[in-house]
């Protein structure tokens, strides 16, 4: 049987520390493959001298309808992964799911019954070679990096196949939209949690583009469709699951997303796409053609994805760290304009190239316009342009110059404006979450002055906000004992006190607001499944000054936040949680199942009410992750200053 545990040994595992134990081997080691004539592959499983590794493989269907209609196997694609058969969890990795031609959407890839290999990941999308650090000291780029990049990892619990219906979990990682990759997401230990839990999940880690190859901005680029790729690879990848999901014995009818900093501002503006709210936007009028201006010219856009996508890509949600209005966001056109134009000098194909270096060797023929030319540009030299941009140190905190936007159709206007007239998906649960020391990592050490923090502040922004909305913000963030990291009284870490100041307005402005306007809002349009939290545990060797900041969670979501006890304590509860709602669309699982309530007692589990107290607008609950202290509080921390920052949408571009 594929889920043969007893109570008793389901209570002494998860009570066991081996539970979520680092899986047996580094990234590096995972794979020997040979290649052979016609394109198949003869496999050897990872590390296969060692013990516990063993061939897995699944088959996906060729028909386009995902549906197997013959039983040779010509009517199949074999996938060749691994098992651990320490921790029963196959892994295949690797799996191409789409194309990325540059500045194109993504078109589902179409395999051939000759296989695939995926015992080993594929390729980062393009991002600065060494950026990040993964829970085993592998970069992002450990695989190499490319243009030909979206992939899809797939964990699953041992013996999971066509026919066992598991939920399915879909991570869509963070990085800023500038780096990031799936190799670093192991998902050993939430497959393996989830079986001990006897509510096993299947997780599917997709790659996205990055940086200009994922979110290129300015009115060319909107005039040729060419913005928000980086969300339409996501989608993408969500219909992929939809058509293989059950291959690897997954159900497409209950797909959880689930993601960080990036990845859940992602996920939250899936919630404003057209095609999940109805295909309306917020005026009521359909998304497939509207219109932007360009200089002076008025463009049309269009965007197929967004009347094709189904409204049943995923039916549950958890924002880690992220709402629609963390990423400053504005008009594709308009907003970020000066980012396209930067690089299209910096690659020779603007027109004012030639002023800007004369005598240089210029990329462009001039009857090229410059998004032909950035398209079609060797990527070498877009890639170092890009480079040279993410590189300005008015980038190395909390200001990244690529992103989501305003492209009147997957984001079909400023989020809060839709917020506020009910304009997004109110059919889907969700989780939202925040960092209690959201800002901390944000903010500068360096900050002396109150000149600087405005340097700071205006850099954050695409526009500067006006002098009234940055002189109420400094009153309400200008007592250091009440600053960030907080707890922290009149500590200020040998740092200026400007540094606490700032990082608690940072982190309110960006990440606290957001996702309490999101829940209020929800609140308000009677969406009543939706629940928040505050994670308050401070990971064993964090800085001090940086109290529980943004992203150290993560490490907790995948199981391996180290060996400090009270941490995989924490861990456990924050998965346990999470995997329930994968499930049950409910963080506490099913509460009339006796499994639930053993496993809760087990994890030590609170009941996690819902945030809505009745009172829209009014305070609602949290549940603050805090080892040997998991309570529900009140979400009315700074709430006058929250209000303040939430009643300025315009100013702050929310």
């Amino acid at each position: 049987m594929l889920f043969s545990l007893t109570t008793t040994t389901t209570t002494l595992l998860l009570a066991s520390t081996a539970v979520t134990a680092s899986p047996l081997f580094p990234r590096q080691q995972q794979a020997n493959t040979t290649s052979v004539a016609g394109g198949n592959t003869t496999t050897t499983p990872p590390a296969a001298a060692k013990a516990n590794i063993t061939a897995a493989t699944v088959y996906l269907p060729l028909s386009t309808n995902g549906t197997n209609t013959t039983t040779g196997n010509t009517s199949f694609v074999p996938v060749h992964g691994y098992t651990n058969t320490q921790y029963n969890v196959s892994s295949f990795l690797g799996i191409p799911f789409a194309t990325s031609e540059r500045f194109r959407a993504p078109v589902l890839s179409v395999y051939n019954a000759t296989g695939l290999n995926a015992t080993s990941h594929g390729v980062a999308c393009m991002q600065s070679p060494g950026a990040g650090r993964s829970v085993l000291n592998g970069t992002y780029t450990s695989r190499g990096v490319g243009e030909d990049c979206l992939s899809v990892d797939v964990y699953t619990p041992a013996g999971a196949g066509n026919g066992t219906k598991l939920p399915v979990m879909v991570w869509f990682f963070g990085g800023g939209f500038i780096n990031g990759a799936n190799n670093i997401y192991d998902g050993t230990a939430i497959i393996a949690q989830s079986v001990l839990m006897r509510s096993p999940v299947i997780l599917v880690v997709p790659n996205y583009r990055l940086n200009i190859y994922g979110w290129l901005n300015g009115a060319e680029a909107l005039a040729n469709n060419a913005t928000n790729l980086g969300l339409k690879d996501q989608l993408a990848s969500l219909e992929w699951v939809q058509k293989y999901a059950s291959s690897f014995g997954g159900d497409k009818n209950k797909v959880t997303v689930f993601g960080e900093s990036a990845g859940a501002i992602s996920i939250a503006l899936h919630y404003l796409n057209p095609a999940l709210v109805g295909n309306l936007t917020a005026n009521g009028t359909n998304a497939m053609n509207s219109t932007a201006t360009m200089g002076n010219t008025t463009v049309t856009t269009i965007n197929s994805t967004a009347t094709t996508l189904p409204q049943s890509l995923f039916r549950g949600a958890i924002m880690q760290s992220g709402a629609m209005s963390t990423f400053p966001i504005g008009p594709a056109n308009e907003t970020r304009q000066p980012i396209f134009d930067r690089i299209s000098l910096l690659t020779g194909c603007s027109r004012n190239a030639s002023l800007a270096y004369p005598g240089g060797n210029l990329t462009t023929s001039f009857n090229q316009t410059e998004f032909e030319c950035l398209r079609t540009l060797p990527n070498e030299l877009l890639f170092n342009a890009t480079r040279t941009v993410l590189d300005d140190p008015v980038n190395a905190y909390g200001n990244f110059p690529f992103g989501p936007t305003i492209d009147f159709a997957l984001i079909p206007a400023s989020p809060a404006a839709l917020l506020a007239k009910g304009s997004f998906a109110k059919n889907i649960p969700f989780i939202s979450g925040n960092m209690l020391d959201e800002g901390t990592l944000f903010t500068p050490p360096t900050l002396n002055t109150t000149a600087q923090v405005t340097s700071y502040i205006n850099e954050v922004l695409p526009r500067d906000p006006n002098t009234t909305v940055v002189n109420t913000l400094y009153a309400y963030y200008s007592d250091p004992s009440k600053g960030s990291p907080y707890g922290s009284g009149n500590e200020s870490f040998g740092l200026n006190p400007l540094f606490k100041t700032t990082a608690a307005l940072f982190g309110d402005t960006t990440f606290q607001s957001s996702r309490r306007n999101f829940l209020q809002k929800a609140n308000q349009f009677n969406v009543s499944k939706t629940w928040s939290y505050l994670f308050s545990q401070k990971k064993n060797g964090t800085s001090t000054y940086l109290g529980a900041p943004h992203g150290s969670d993560v490490l907790y979501t995948f199981g391996q936040p180290g060996g400090n006890a009270a941490d995989l304590t924490v861990s456990r509860q924050y998965l346990g949680y999470f995997i329930n709602f994968a499930n049950n669309l409910d963080p506490n699982g099913n509460t009339t199942n006796p499994i639930t309530a053993l496993v809760s007692s087990t994890l030590n589990l609170t009941s996690w009410p819902t945030y809505s107290t009745g009172t829209a607008g009014g305070n609602a609950n949290m549940l603050q992750f805090l080892a040997n202290n998991l309570t529900v509080i009140q979400d009315n921390y700074r709430s006058e200053a929250i209000a303040y920052i939430n009643s300025v949408p315009e100013a702050l571009d929310h």
